[in-house]
Formats: structure tokens, sequence, C-alpha cells
């Protein structure tokens, strides 16, 4: 952020605009090769931030667990967020890695709000 707060700044203080792209279901459904030839092709295009979540949701085209196409959970009990699946969260920085090598600026949403795996964990609270 800017001195004057009204602009984004990169590591050397200098402005910079973010031209995006969301390929939000990245993480469940490219490895991470196809990743690399997904950020690759974008830069070409000069998009500079990518929107990604890090959990998938059912309704956007990936699995109901929200595990990746190659069936890797993220969490080791399913919809249990104390338990994360470290092959899971291993592939989605081995992106941000890639993303990072490319210049890009990731986005990174936790969920879509709706994620059926995320929703079973959530504790059920009374407000009255």
């Amino acid at each position: 952020m800017g001195s004057n707060r009204r602009y984004l700044v990169d590591q050397d203080n200098i402005p910079f605009l973010m031209v995006g792209d969301a390929p939000q279901t990245l993480i469940a459904n490219l490895s991470v090769a196809e990743a690399e030839i997904y950020m690759a092709n974008r830069q070409k295009y000069g998009i500079n931030t990518l929107w990604i979540n890090l959990l998938c949701n059912y309704s956007d085209g990936c699995n109901k667990d929200a595990s990746t196409f190659d069936g890797i959970a993220p969490f080791v009990t399913s919809g249990d967020l104390s338990t994360p699946n470290p092959a899971y969260f291993q592939r989605a920085d081995e992106m941000v890695k890639v993303a990072l090598r490319l210049h890009e600026q990731w986005l990174c949403g936790p969920s879509p709000r709706n994620n059926d795996s995320v929703q079973r964990a959530a504790p059920k609270r009374s407000l009255t």
C-alpha cells in the first residue's frame, strides 16, 4: 500500500496495477506442471494477479469432498479442519512457488462460502 493509501506498491515501493484472472479451482483441478503452463500463459497476456481458492467448492466443478482431480483430500478426516492433509497443502505450496517464480501475485481465498466440506466442520451455534 502506498504511503497515501490510494494505490498498491511492490517491494521497491513502486506503484503497480493488478491485472487479474480468477482460476479459483486451480489447486483442485490441475497438477503442478499444468498450473505452471497455465500461469505462464496468463503471464503472456499481462496477467499479474491470480485469485485462487485454497479449497474447492463442489458447485464450482470440483469433487464433492473437495479433493483434487487425482484424489488428494484437503483433510485427513473429511470436513475436519483440524486434520489438514500434508499432501494437499504441499501441492498448494508448490503452486504458490510457481507463481512466485513467474512473478505472479496470488490472492488466495480460504474457501468458497458454500463449501460443503467446510460447512460440515463448522460448529453449530445458536444465536439466542
